[in-house]
């Protein structure tokens, strides 16, 4: 698989931004099927943003690999019409075992965290 490069990405934000791919077209897809896998998703963002399987393969891992890092790091990263990826410390609590009722204690923890835009709201409302 070659490297991600970031004219890839920046041409692929570029036909969105510059409304060549408008945002809703590049958010829709057959309304047959309610899911999509990476290999669907790969395919629908090469065609959408006139580019090559691979190099659409190659932005949406460099995507992915981003978002991870960031995340683990315990940093934010804000996708403007998508949302905001982050991760959110968990603090250590008391629980119940549900089968015996013994108290229990949940050790603290962090957790990833998604925090949907206003846009993808409204996307998903219809």
């Amino acid at each position: 698989m070659s490297k991600p490069t970031v004219g890839n990405w920046k041409l692929l934000v570029r036909n969105l931004r510059t409304g060549n791919i408008p945002f809703k077209q590049f958010l829709q897809r057959s309304t047959k099927e309610k899911s999509m896998n990476k290999q669907e998703l790969i395919k629908h963002v090469a065609e959408h943003a006139e580019v090559t399987a691979k190099q659409a393969e190659a932005v949406i891992n460099s995507l992915t690999t981003t978002i991870l890092e960031t995340v683990r790091a315990g940093g934010e990263l804000q996708i403007t019409d998508l949302g905001k990826f982050g991760s959110v410390e968990r603090a250590a609590k008391a629980g119940r075992n549900p089968q015996t009722g013994e108290t229990i204690q949940i050790a603290a923890k962090r957790a990833a965290k998604f925090s949907p835009a206003k846009r993808l709201k409204e996307a998903a409302a219809g």
